[in-house]
């Protein structure tokens, strides 16, 4: 696990550092409106499931367009444009079942 620690005066963006991260695994922001404005590019590396894992996306106006990748293959296991879809995008690799039944996450979201 990494870490990361800042120290400084109030209003600098240390939590909003660690939220833009939060807001890039579950889909999810609790960014103040104008911290999302002021947003451009985003990119997220993480590893679920042993496979390792890319949130890339360009942020307008606060709302983010992107996709979801496998650094592994490269394959685009999700697309997303607007914050329901990044938001749904999101918790499709966080719920441990597709609701069509099958027993592994879906591979996209459009698979289940």
């Amino acid at each position: 696990m990494w870490c990361l620690a800042s120290t400084g005066k109030n209003e600098a963006g240390k939590s909003s550092v660690l939220e833009i991260v939060l807001w890039c695994l579950r889909g999810r922001a609790g960014l103040q409106r104008d911290v999302r404005s002021r947003m451009r590019r985003v990119r997220t590396e993480f590893v679920l499931d042993d496979e390792p894992l890319v949130v890339e996306m360009t942020v307008t106006g606060g709302i983010p367009t992107g996709s979801v990748v496998s650094k592994q293959t490269g394959a685009e296991l999700a697309s997303f444009d607007g914050m329901k879809a990044f938001e749904e995008s999101m918790d499709a690799f966080r719920r441990p079942a597709c609701p069509r039944g099958h027993r592994e996450r879906p591979r996209r979201l459009t698979d289940c």
